[in-house]
């Protein structure tokens, strides 16, 4: 939107979740992003925080990515027991898919692979223990 300051997502960027960010054209101001473009929704800025620029900044879901990643590799080991196993893969998933679209969007990828097949694998582990639980073969 040209009246509200020339900032627009470059071609090879994704755009930005709509959001609250520092309006392009007053830092003093936050404007909000509907996603595709600059809305005439304003709210005061606090001092000192926010992003700097007038386009709003990609939040950084790296940690999210690497947190995944961990626990997927964690997984590989926790669905022999599914009490541990099943808690640790679904969160690990959980973490995956909220920062697919990170800078370390790889790691995202890894985690929500191992954490699938994990998870998968603690499903059946805890149904396959249960059932000869249950018919008395353990």
């Amino acid at each position: 939107m040209s009246g509200f300051g020339s900032a627009q997502p470059q071609a090879s960027q994704p755009a930005p979740p709509p959001g609250w960010y520092t309006d392009p054209s007053n830092p003093f101001l936050y404007r909000w992003w509907d996603g595709s473009a600059w809305t005439q929704h304003t709210a005061p800025a606090a001092q000192g925080s926010g992003p700097t620029a007038g386009f709003p900044a990609q939040q950084d879901l790296s940690g999210k990515a690497n947190t995944s990643m961990v626990l997927g590799l964690i997984g590989i080991i926790a669905w022999f027991l599914p009490i541990i196993g099943l808690p640790v893969t679904i969160t690990g998933l959980v973490f995956g898919i909220k920062s697919r679209h990170s800078a370390a969007r790889s790691k995202a990828i890894a985690g929500i692979v191992l954490c699938s097949i994990f998870l998968t694998v603690s499903v059946i582990n805890a149904a396959l223990g249960a059932y000869l639980r249950v018919t008395g073969r353990i």
